[in-house]
């Protein structure tokens, strides 16, 4: 009866110097893998609707904020990335929407 407590014991110290090692992964990684998915859709619904576009853009460049934060250097290198995509999609819409479609409109 022993034997199987000692078994027991030592297998959670076993698989906790094994997850030591690995970088953990959290939810700043999975926003920043989220915000470059946004960006891509941004981008890719651009061709159809640019409101959708533009709301789009507005989420992926907060996921992408968030993903800022991400532990490792590749994730934050996406997540900026997906900041840049977000937001060159982000200032040409509202520049479009705001200059040229509202200002023209009230002439």
């Amino acid at each position: 009866m022993t034997e199987n407590t000692d078994i027991q014991d030592k297998a959670p110290v076993a698989a906790d110097t094994a997850a030591a090692g690995a970088p953990r992964s959290n939810w700043h990684t999975w926003m920043a893998a989220f915000s470059a998915v946004l960006a891509l859709a941004a981008w890719i619904v651009l061709c159809v609707d640019g409101y959708v576009a533009l709301g789009i853009g507005v989420c992926a460049f907060v996921a992408a904020c968030l993903g800022l934060h991400a532990h490792t250097r590749s994730w934050r290198n996406l997540a900026t990335t997906a900041l840049v995509a977000s937001g060159v999609i982000l200032v040409v819409l509202a520049a479009f929407v705001v200059v040229i479609f509202w200002g023209l409109n009230s002439v």
